[in-house]
């Protein structure tokens, strides 16, 4: 792999080889989208890190139970044990239906934690058909900056799990976000501002005509900020407290019908808050089969006009206005490329870019950024009654490829034999990077549990997409997903305490 030379750059995860994704946690703070009915079953699924050991969870969350013809909620605490997987409904949840406006909700989270490095994907279900399946993120994935697009014609919302304060010297009590969120709706700018104590749960509910585009920042209050600047200047740890978002759509109409069904998922955090040149490119690898209904967003609503590039191999490309200043428009790529796989790259903008879609329903998922492909494990979950595409991007050093895949159980749930390594066919494409090659696996999938990964030994970076047909409903999402992440994080990190500066030096992405 070529070298590159540029003191700041995007980490290109030569040194993640042989970790876990990010995805993987102990600590899991999340809820159900509630758009659910007393008929619906929520459920999520857990999988150990760690395969052959027996691994206990703890799981926390509010029941509505009945006694002597008066209803009640009560805290639930369960403890499991599981090996692989295992499939945990929760029965009688307590639920918060959407309000329109910002509300704060009753702390009706969901809490499952270990000691041991689990996934989770969770979701909700009828007697007919699966209506959405997510993966969530541990509250290591948290973040203090989001930016993303949401598709029109729609009613969207957002949740918010402020989290407690993760540098141990400061007091939970002190655990106050300041909360702003930015909407860009008709090329017209909202901002709400809002307090939100650690522990705490808020939504958001509106209906948009049009693409909505939301930047979410999070901060600790001043007086909180400066005390924590003056104990801690001198150490590593980190000083922020984090922030979860959970965006669902639901209602949506396409052509002029109204579906059913609805997506969410849980969106990454931006690692910048504006546009500047970038010393390496920013770029994100994409399968031709999501090439259609395509929302990009800047870290900023003040970002210029841009062109970016879109690159079918090292020498041909097309380039693409984007008007970042402007509300986002759903994209479709597909007359901008003729091969399975092409990446968009640009030199001022670290963007994020959703993907939605479906025929019988809809789903919505990012599409991750090269930084953010993973080369651990990744659990994979097709719902009874349906057929899924797996879709994995792989990149490797070498010429030698293995792919790990593993058939956790059947569509009945009973554990499977089938299980080891596969040498399945690897369909190479246009390299649209000197600096290694990419191949696409496509496999059709049926009802199940699965587990992929790539032989760790011989390098590289996949990521691993599932979508899935049902009657009368569509799924899709990630399997597995690192932070974005650059090398210049830490160095700017150690200059801020040093300097003692209130936000990142967006001039450290500069080549000058």
């Amino acid at each position: 792999m070529k070298k590159n030379k540029s003191k700041f750059s995007v980490r290109w995860n030569e040194g993640l080889k042989g970790y876990e994704a990010d995805s993987w946690g102990t600590d899991f703070i999340f809820i159900i989208p509630q758009k659910i009915s007393q008929s619906d079953r929520a459920a999520c699924y857990i999988f150990g890190m760690d395969k052959e050991k027996n691994v206990t969870v703890n799981i926390e969350y509010n029941i509505l139970s009945s006694k002597s013809d008066k209803s009640k909620v009560e805290k639930k605490k369960d403890k499991v044990v599981i090996r692989s997987f295992y499939e945990y409904n929760f029965y009688d949840l307590v639920v918060n239906n959407p309000v329109e406006g910002l509300h704060m909700l009753e702390d009706n989270r969901i809490h499952i934690t270990s000691l041991d490095k689990i996934s989770i994907i969770a979701y909700v279900s009828n007697d007919k058909s699966a209506i959405d399946y997510f993966l969530v993120h541990p509250v290591g994935m948290g973040g203090n900056y989001y930016g993303f697009s949401l598709p029109g014609h729609s009613t969207i919302t957002l949740y918010f799990i402020p989290l407690g304060a993760t540098n141990k010297t400061i007091s939970q009590s002190h655990g106050v976000h300041n909360v702003s969120i930015k909407l860009r709706k008709n090329n017209k700018i909202q901002t709400l501002k809002q307090s939100m104590k650690a522990g705490s749960l808020w939504q958001y509910t509106t209906f948009v005509q049009e693409t909505i585009s939301i930047w979410i920042h999070d901060q600790l209050n001043s007086t909180i900020t400066k005390r924590v600047r003056s104990k801690v200047r001198t150490t590593l740890s980190d000083e922020t407290a984090r922030l979860l978002v959970i965006a669902s759509v639901w209602n949506i109409s396409v052509l002029g019908i109204k579906k059913k069904d609805f997506g969410s998922f849980m969106p990454t955090p931006m690692i910048v808050d504006q546009c500047a040149k970038l010393t390496t490119l920013a770029y994100y690898p994409i399968n031709s089969a999501f090439a259609s209904n395509a929302l990009f967003t800047s870290p900023s609503d003040l970002c210029p006009k841009e062109m970016i590039n879109i690159k079918t191999n090292i020498t041909e490309s097309n380039l693409l206005s984007m008007e970042w200043n402007k509300s986002a428009e759903q994209i479709s790529l597909k007359g901008k490329v003729s091969k399975k796989m092409f990446a968009i790259t640009s030199e001022t903008t670290i963007m994020n870019i959703v993907h939605y879609g479906g025929n019988e329903g809809m789903f919505i998922h990012e599409i991750p950024a090269y930084s953010q492909w993973v080369n651990g494990d990744s659990s994979v979950v097709v719902p009874k009654g349906s057929q899924a595409t797996l879709y994995v991007d792989i990149h490797t050093y070498k010429y030698r490829l293995i792919l790990r895949f593993q058939v956790l159980a059947d569509d009945y749930g009973r554990e499977a034999t089938m299980e080891g390594f596969e040498y399945p066919y690897f369909e190479s494409v246009d390299d649209v990077s000197p600096d290694f090659s990419l191949f696409l696996y496509t496999r059709r999938l049926n009802a199940g549990i699965y587990r992929v990964g790539i032989d760790q030994e011989l390098g590289g970076r996949y990521i691993a997409i599932l979508i899935a047909e049902l009657s009368g409903a569509t799924i899709g999402y990630v399997a597995a997903i690192n932070r974005m992440f650059h090398s210049f994080i830490k160095f700017a990190c150690l200059m801020m305490r040093e300097y003692d500066m209130k936000s990142l030096p967006l001039h450290f992405l500069s080549e000058d």
